[in-house]
């Protein structure tokens, strides 16, 4: 089965019918999954560094990376991988462990 299928129009089973090239349902809903669990991760590093009274500058010295590092990583526009992620948790007093269960 193709991961894409193109058409003029595409009818589903829900009966809703969409323009143009679709993933198929299932890669889909993985995607939205993921995307969701990206926005919950930044969301809550966010809401950790806010709680702990902190700035993104602050954060960024501790780190020592530049402020506009952690302005990206909190607004989507720079992915962090998981030391990265464990570091900033570390410094916003975040347990990992407990963000973990939050995104699963």
């Amino acid at each position: 089965m193709s991961r894409y299928r193109a058409g003029i129009s595409i009818s589903l089973e829900n009966g809703k019918s969409y323009f143009g090239i679709l993933l198929d349902t299932s890669n889909h809903r993985r995607m939205v999954s993921e995307n969701a669990r990206r926005e919950r991760l930044r969301s809550e590093l966010r809401n950790a560094r806010k709680r702990a009274s902190l700035k993104q500058v602050e954060v960024a010295a501790m780190l020592g990376k530049p402020q506009s590092y952690i302005a990206k990583v909190e607004n989507g526009e720079r992915r962090i991988d998981f030391i990265e992620t464990i570091q900033l948790c570390k410094v916003v007093g975040l347990d990992p462990l407990q963000l973990v269960d939050m995104l699963t």
